[in-house]
């Protein structure tokens, strides 16, 4: 991905001046990261690092963010044969990985 020799310098310059803080949570890596060019596109490479599972379906996360007490998230997954279920219609596991 070309965006994280992008976002290498950022990414260690805000761990040596806050430390595990500066990560705490999805939210925040994320805000962090889509400030960059291809920074979304890298963070989606890292859901399956930290859920396997999930990088089955390619998803793509295009938004992240939180609304007073509701955490939204827009994304997409391709149209993959293996995605769909007998009736051809998108697996509920699918969405729920996504």
């Amino acid at each position: 991905c070309i965006g994280w020799t992008i976002l290498v310098i950022p990414c260690l310059w805000r761990l040596l001046t806050k430390g595990k803080k500066g990560f705490s949570n999805n939210l925040d890596i994320f805000a962090f990261m889509s400030q960059f060019p291809l920074g979304a596109h890298c963070f989606s490479t890292l859901i399956p690092l930290t859920a396997p599972y999930s990088g089955s379906i390619e998803g793509h996360i295009y938004d992240l963010s939180r609304k007073g007490n509701t955490i939204t998230c827009s994304g997409s997954i391709n149209n993959l044969p293996w995605l769909r279920n007998p009736f051809q219609s998108v697996h509920a596991v699918a969405m729920t990985n996504l």
